[in-house]
């Protein structure tokens, strides 16, 4: 099977050396499972196409927005020309999106959408800013007109099916694949440790400072925890639009002697960060799925999450940490305070992680779900 992806990851344009995440990896490993795989990625022309692998090849695109529907439009065109193409498989519903729909319409190859969040009719996401209510109808068409839509945590698919009276079957739960040996087989940094070692406890968030993250929710908490444990650091790990407004209320709220702003780091020394920590806090407002929630408990760590990431249906589930509301910033304090106090609760809780997460979201384990996928498609869209 020929494969056409369209994608944001500009990630797989760069240099492996210097990639932040495993996105490259992880691609190779799909293409593993089809004939050829060709993607189109939103990264600016001024890129070369890249070959990953012998059957895996990464086109650039324009980036900006408009342009790049019509760029991509434009480069897949070529390549269904040249190829032949049995399904589009398309990062989101709105700019990858648009571009599927229109090589779906032109050259009638079935189309696969995927939803990595829970913003589609989300009012936090629509309020964040004005285009973002014409993009939520561009998305509900989007949807309603592809072949399948790939979801990465069932209640997203159900709540997105209800909204738009969408048959269930057409939503395919599968969520994100994690490399995460790298992380179950990782070890402390030394380095970190030392330079921590006045602090008896760690709290630890990892990923881009945006308002959607919700970080400044787990800082207004940290003023809570500290009245109770004062010798705890909150390290947060990332860079973002928000960093210096985040640092500023760490300095409002005089808690930056307790607080660490680490800055954008390499994926590789991501693992020693989850190991020095006690608890891993992701308390996004909307959030798809958090893979950095699976990275923490294949390390063995407890997790506090917010009741609208994807991975907060497991975390439930399966015990292995404590959800909350992403708009009760006490009851974030309350969770955190709770593990904390009580040690063997972490343990507990990181040890069923670090297995369940062994056992369900490894990358080769799931890598092989995508070309069912791919199928699945193709079958729907014959109905």
């Amino acid at each position: 099977m020929n494969v056409l992806m369209i994608s944001l990851d500009s990630t797989l344009l760069k240099d492996r050396e210097t990639a932040v995440e495993d996105s490259q990896d992880r691609h190779i490993l799909y293409g593993k499972y089809v004939s050829q795989l060709f993607i189109v990625v939103r990264a600016g022309r001024g890129n070369k196409p890249r070959r990953l692998s012998d059957n895996v090849t990464v086109y650039p695109a324009a980036f900006g927005s408009l342009w790049f529907v019509w760029d991509a439009y434009q480069i897949t065109k070529r390549i269904v020309r040249q190829s032949k193409i049995d399904v589009i498989t398309a990062q989101d519903p709105l700019l990858t999106g648009m571009a599927g729909y229109l090589i779906k319409r032109r050259y009638n190859i079935p189309l696969n959408v995927q939803l990595h969040g829970n913003y589609l009719n989300n009012i936090v996401w629509l309020k964040q800013a004005k285009i973002n209510h014409l993009l939520n109808m561009v998305g509900n068409y989007i949807v309603k007109k592809a072949d399948s839509v790939r979801v990465v945590a069932k209640n997203i698919g159900e709540r997105v099916a209800l909204k738009l009276n969408i048959p269930a079957e057409k939503f395919i739960t599968l969520p994100v694949p994690t490399d995460i040996g790298g992380f179950i087989n990782s070890s402390s940094n030394k380095r970190l440790e030392e330079e921590i070692a006045e602090f008896e406890n760690v709290v630890l968030f990892v990923g881009r400072l945006s308002k959607e993250k919700n970080v400044e929710a787990l800082l207004v908490a940290a003023k809570d925890v500290l009245l109770r444990y004062p010798r705890v650091l909150f390290i947060v790990v990332g860079d973002g639009p928000m960093r210096e407004d985040l640092q500023e209320l760490a300095r409002r709220l005089r808690i930056e002697e307790n607080t660490k702003f680490e800055g954008l780091v390499s994926y590789k020394e991501i693992p020693g960060y989850y190991h020095l920590c006690d608890v891993l806090v992701l308390p996004s407002k909307h959030e798809g799925w958090g893979r950095v929630v699976v990275e923490g408990l294949a390390c063995g760590k407890a997790v506090i999450v917010s009741d609208v990431c994807g991975v907060a249906e497991f975390v439930t589930e399966q015990e292995l940490g404590f959800t909350f509301p992403p708009d009760s910033q006490h009851i974030l304090a309350d969770r955190i305070i709770q593990l904390l106090g009580n040690p063997e609760m972490r343990e507990e809780m990181g040890a069923r992680g670090r297995e369940y997460v062994r056992e369900t979201m490894g990358i080769e384990k799931r890598a092989p779900e995508f070309a069912d996928l791919y199928q699945k498609t193709v079958e729907l869209s014959k109905k």
